[in-house]
């Protein structure tokens, strides 16, 4: 039954993905996860990883956090993307069959424009964390990531300076919150 479930879900999700594909047109289609950990014995909850770039993303603070993920490449799916970005950030190999399915797909406007992207799409997936993602505290010098940090959602959406990651939380916690 779960399995039906979520290939409705995966089903929906594409023809949704199509839809913002058809009605909206974006500069640059994005993928980002929300690695998450159950800390229910540690203080009641989930932590989020966040990531801070070592070069700048543009805006007055040049290195915020963010969510893992980046730009989807012309000819590649959003797991895979996920993949590259997860392994150039953070030197994880990531399996993209581990990710859970997207929970939302959505257009937006462009925050802070560089590159010429104006308009841009995320669709968003999460992944429980393993061990590999436990301790990311001593980051290979050959990535971008400067800092990863764990925090709780509650700290994520006041760290977060982008509304469009923002709203990625928000979505998935609705989500978890209803499951």
């Amino acid at each position: 039954m779960f399995r039906e479930e979520v290939e409705e879900k995966e089903t929906n999700l594409k023809t949704d993905f199509l839809a913002v594909e058809e009605e909206e047109i974006v500069d640059e289609a994005r993928a980002v996860v929300i690695v998450y950990k159950d800390t229910s014995g540690d203080n009641g909850g989930f932590q989020i990883l966040l990531v801070r770039n070592k070069a700048p993303l543009g805006g007055e603070d040049d290195r915020v956090h963010i969510l893992p993920g980046g730009a989807i490449n012309q000819g590649e799916s959003p797991q895979k993307a996920l993949a590259r970005e997860m392994e150039e950030e953070l030197g994880v190999d990531l399996d993209p069959e581990s990710l859970d399915p997207p929970f939302t797909h959505f257009a937006y406007d462009n925050e802070f424009s560089k590159n010429g992207v104006e308009r841009a799409s995320n669709t968003c997936f999460s992944l429980r964390a393993d061990e590999q993602y436990h301790d990311l505290t001593d980051l290979p010098q050959v990535n971008e990531v400067a800092e990863a940090v764990w925090v709780s959602p509650q700290e994520a959406l006041g760290k977060l300076r982008w509304s469009s990651q923002r709203r990625a939380v928000e979505e998935w916690l609705e989500r978890i919150h209803h499951q």
